[in-house]
């Protein structure tokens, strides 16, 4: 069982098999713990191999350097450089999301405005509570979208 995402300094998840998880669910208090109905223990080494094929897939892609900087999730550290945007979003499937640490590290270089695309609005919520200071935006639809042209 380990951490698979930081999220809040209210919310983080856990990951790994269902009896750990519940084991340590019976050794803690918490307000509220939401069992999260998934495919697969996300974010742990229980990824390991299924990490392994997509890391087969990423060697045959060849990647740039970034035009602009990449924060990834696992690492939250800027960067543009090619060869470790590559090797960061292969140690995505296993690795831990550091979410509360990427929100101070975008505020930190200076981000202002933020859009969350796709259905939801988790993550916007999550950015808003971490990091007030982020106007934060969901596009979840093509008329979302439009109105904010």
């Amino acid at each position: 069982m380990v951490l698979a995402n930081d999220n809040h300094p209210g919310q983080v998840v856990i990951s790994g098999l269902p009896a750990a998880v519940d084991a340590v669910l019976g050794k803690i208090n918490v307000k509220r713990a939401v069992p999260l109905n998934v495919s697969g223990a996300f974010h742990s080494p229980l990824m390991a191999e299924a990490a392994a094929t997509f890391a087969t897939l990423l060697e045959e892609c060849r990647f740039q350097e970034a035009i602009f900087p990449v924060l990834n999730n696992v690492d939250p550290q800027p960067t543009r450089d090619a060869a470790v945007i590559k090797a960061r979003l292969q140690s995505q499937m296993t690795g831990s999301v550091r979410w509360v640490e990427t929100c101070h590290a975008l505020a930190a270089a200076g981000v202002s405005q933020a859009l969350e695309i796709g259905p939801g609005n988790v993550l916007a919520g999550l950015v808003k509570r971490t990091t007030p200071e982020i106007a934060v935006t969901s596009v979840a639809t093509i008329a979302s979208l439009e109105s904010l042209v």
